[in-house]
């Protein structure tokens, strides 16, 4: 896991914690042990306490029970603290002190010699949306000359627009391609980092097309490669920044249809969206969301049977619309977009600035608030690719066939911890399809429900940012039935390529 802004504690596991003897350990000399204890760490800022949780199921096959252990946090008020089996955590109380040493043993006290960073997460500030690059306009850089290929914008975002000059652990964009002149797909990371095999938006030639990013903040800077043999002009709204200080925490939700103009859900009606008109759409008080406290929600919006090419701006409902664009159509196209929104009155607003009439879907994926989880960044990282077999189970097949699903494995990999996650911030990019289709995207372990994450045409190559509630991942024990896995369903006559780049996990109490 990538050692950033965030605060960080030194973890320490003893082998004799796996179930070895005294004996056994000494036959084996100096050589770590070939599995190894897991020790995750998650802060409670509301409490100003540390859980503390211990996973024994990757003890060495072969190797004695384990019996009991003892969590011992340095600086920690209570002092050591020994557990048998089956208590697999205790909380600690804390100060927010870094580098702090948490050491779990046996009454051997045999150590491996592994210390493992754990990343304490971000909180959300919502902005705007705010203009903070546009290539068309020099916004943000100093000419209007597109992106030539291969080339890369180094965009500060630290000190300007609302965010802070220190503590940003990463900020949400939406980034837009126009103009582009050959096929091509854009890599967004953190500036001073090596360039990930990662994409965060993917076009054809001529195509205007957005994609909402979230991304790790280093040297107050992140970058935008343009991967394709021609120049694009880019465009980057500013949604927030999570921070290290004081702000909102994210509740995953989901996902939950609350607006369908095609069929009167979330409206009183199923007329389409007129020209130039706006949805307001109440989001506090219902479907999960508290009536107080909300800062800013989370939906996937879908625009559907637009009759002619326009874009659509989600802003708060009480504040001037902004020059700001969510969603990007052509006349008849299906595209799907995230958004994060600030809530002003309980109350979102959707402006329709199009000549044409149009059908809106909105799927409710979570919301911000005093209460929530916190938020690491991690990546972006690749962890499926179904055309390699990258990350796909032994024996599935691929593509995913018509009607198909494909269990993606997240928990204990990349850094993500192997339990306690509530919530994961995916870039999923479907490629290859043979017929028009959609994409569902939900955790292993639920129903799958009635939303879309992607939309396509044959052939398409499409991409879109997915936040998504893992189910319940608190439980303590061994955590092999329950560590955070999530489900691609293809709703789809044909077969299609999914990928998928992990931006990030949502933990914490």
């Amino acid at each position: 896991m990538r050692k950033s802004l965030l605060a960080t504690i030194t973890v320490t596991v003893l082998a004799a914690a796996l179930g070895l003897d005294a004996s056994s350990a000494a036959a084996a000399g100096p050589t770590p042990p070939t599995a190894r204890l897991a020790v995750r760490v998650t802060p409670i800022p509301s409490t100003g306490q540390w859980k503390v949780v211990l996973d024994a199921s990757g003890s060495t096959p072969g190797s004695a029970p384990l019996t009991s252990y003892t969590f011992s946090l340095d600086g920690a008020e209570g002092g050591p603290v020994t557990q048998s089996t089956p208590v697999f955590s205790h909380v600690f109380s804390w100060a927010g002190q870094e580098g702090v040493n948490l050491l779990v043993s046996d009454a051997d006290g045999l150590t491996d010699g592994t210390d493992q960073q754990i990343t304490i997460g971000g909180r959300y500030q919502g902005l705007g949306p705010v203009r903070i690059l546009d290539t068309r306009s020099a916004v943000g850089v100093g000419t209007t000359t597109p992106v030539p290929p291969g080339g890369t914008v180094s965009l500060p975002v630290t000190g300007r627009n609302g965010v802070p000059d220190t503590g940003v652990v990463a900020v949400v964009l939406n980034v837009t391609v126009d103009a582009p002149t050959a096929a091509g797909y854009l890599t967004v990371y953190p500036d001073g980092q090596a360039r990930p095999a990662a994409s965060s938006l993917n076009w054809a030639v001529g195509q205007t097309i957005p994609n909402l990013v979230t991304v790790s903040v280093v040297n107050g800077t992140i970058d935008l490669y343009n991967a394709s043999p021609g120049t694009a002009h880019l465009v980057a709204d500013l949604a927030g920044y999570y921070t290290t200080d004081p702000g909102s925490r994210l509740t995953s939700l989901g996902p939950v249809r609350i607006l369908d103009t095609r069929s009167a859900v979330g409206v009183g009606t199923t007329t389409p969206v007129p020209a130039g008109g706006t949805v307001s759409l109440p989001v506090t008080g219902r479907n999960g969301v508290p009536d107080t406290g909300v800062t800013a929600v989370v939906l996937n919006v879908t625009v559907d049977a637009p009759t002619a090419a326009g874009y659509l701006t989600v802003y708060p409902d009480g504040d001037a619309r902004p020059l700001a664009s969510n969603l990007n159509w052509a006349a008849g196209q299906t595209i799907a977009n995230l958004v994060t929104i600030p809530v002003v009155n309980g109350t979102i607003d959707l402006y329709n600035a199009s000549p044409g009439t149009t059908h809106l879907i909105a799927d409710l994926a979570g919301y911000y608030g005093t209460n929530g989880s916190l938020l690491t960044p991690d990546g972006p990282v690749r962890l499926l690719d179904t055309r390699t077999g990258l990350g796909v189970p032994p024996t599935w097949e691929t593509p995913i066939p018509p009607g198909g699903s494909m269990i993606l494995q997240v928990g204990g990999v990349a850094g993500v911890p192997l339990n306690l996650v509530h919530g994961l911030i995916l870039n999923v990019t479907i490629t290859e399809p043979s017929a028009i289709g959609y994409l569902t995207v939900y955790s292993n372990g639920t129903p799958k429900p009635l939303a879309s994450n992607l939309n396509w045409v044959a052939g398409q190559t499409i991409a879109n940012l997915v936040v998504l509630h893992t189910a319940d991942q608190s439980i303590e024990g061994p955590p092999a039935a329950y560590s955070a896995s999530v489900i691609l369903y293809n709703g789809s006559p044909g077969t299609v390529h999914v990928v998928a780049d992990l931006l990030g996990y949502l933990s914490g109490d």
